[in-house]
């Protein structure tokens, strides 16, 4: 099969089976006497996987790991079950990240009733412009933590 048949049976666009092909994530395209690449069904249920992998939000690197688990022994399965605890640890302190800004936004909300037909200025744009820590998590521990700053790195390479 072709490409853009490949793409609609595992709903991946052909610009990322190039790139899961490229990086290694799925193996090269056998190429036809046109030079087209030909597919076959080991590439659906690759990238079916991959679909899945991306769906509970894993990163390249770890649905690289998992496919060479998926290829290989009973020792890899292991790592496949450490990685997807390790991920889900990831995920509970995301969350907690996500509940701490919510706090800050309806702290932050809260400075304001919406009605400034009085004339007064926003309060919600006050305390974000002068910094104020209950106006938003800028100027708070929440931003200086390094732990979180790593998990926003790792959060933004899977992006």
């Amino acid at each position: 099969m072709r490409i853009r048949e490949l793409a609609q049976a595992t709903g991946h666009t052909p610009e990322a089976i190039r790139y899961y092909e490229k990086i290694g994530l799925i193996a090269p395209a056998r190429r036809e006497a046109n030079n087209y690449r030909s597919y076959g069904e080991e590439h659906v249920r690759v990238l079916d996987f991959i679909r899945h992998c991306r769906n509970i939000d894993l990163g390249l690197e770890e649905i690289r790991t998992l496919l060479e688990a998926r290829a290989g022994t009973l020792e890899e399965a292991h790592c496949a079950h450490e990685l997807i605890h390790e991920h889900l640890k990831e995920v509970d302190a995301r969350i907690a990240d996500l509940l701490e800004l919510k706090g800050h936004l309806e702290a932050l909300a809260a400075r304001c009733g919406g009605d400034h037909s009085d004339g007064r200025r926003c309060a919600i744009l006050e305390g974000l412009e002068s910094g104020d820590a209950e106006a938003g998590c800028c100027t708070s521990e929440f931003h200086e933590r390094p732990e979180r700053a790593e998990r926003l790195e790792r959060f933004g390479e899977r992006r």
